[in-house]
This record gives structure tokens, sequence and C-alpha cells, in this order.
């Protein structure tokens, strides 16, 4: 009879602290399913403002307007120009020298 009681006692126990795991549980999984709506729309709404924007010198360009020489103006349009694909010689290294050569 007595273990009877105590095994009823740790049910209704345990019922309780599962109950309070599972909202617990819900709220989390609620928090987390809103989040990870709100990403999906951000990264939504970023796809469709996946295009190309005037970048900062081209607008200081238009800005500067005739304070620039004409000739300024047309190499720093010319870079601007320049297609991606083309290699950036910035970052080429030098090519390098012999040590020693053999001489027969």
């Amino acid at each position: 009879e007595a273990d009877i009681a105590g095994y009823k006692s740790d049910l209704n126990s345990s019922m309780v602290q599962r109950k309070l795991q599972h909202g617990d549980y819900e709220s989390l999984h609620q928090d987390l399913s809103e989040s990870i709506y709100a990403i999906n729309q951000a990264i939504e709404v970023l796809k469709k403002q996946a295009h190309d924007r005037p970048q900062a010198v081209a607008t200081l360009l238009q800005q500067a307007g005739a304070r620039l020489p004409q000739k300024a103006r047309r190499v720093i349009e010319a870079f601007l120009e320049r297609g991606s694909d083309e290699p950036d010689l910035t970052f080429v290294a030098p090519p390098e020298a012999n040590a020693y050569e053999f001489q027969s």
C-alpha cells in the first residue's frame, strides 16, 4: 500500500514536470520557427535585390563632374569599365630570378 502511494506520488510529480518541459519545448519551438521564417523571408528579399548597384567611386565621379580633368576622368572610367574576368595584376608576383644558372 505504501509502495503504491509512493508510485502515484512519483507519477504525479513526473506528469507535472513533463507538462512544464512540454511548455518550455512549445515556447522554444515557436520562437525557433518564427526565427527560421524571418530568416527565410530575409533571404527572399535579398535574392530579389541581388542586382548590381553603382559603386561609391562612380557616384563620386558623377558628383565631381567638371572639377576632374578630362584625362583623369577617362582613366578612372576605363578602370571602372574593366571586366571582372580580367586578372588583377596588383596581386601577381614578379618573376623570380635564378640564383645560379649552370653554364658549360
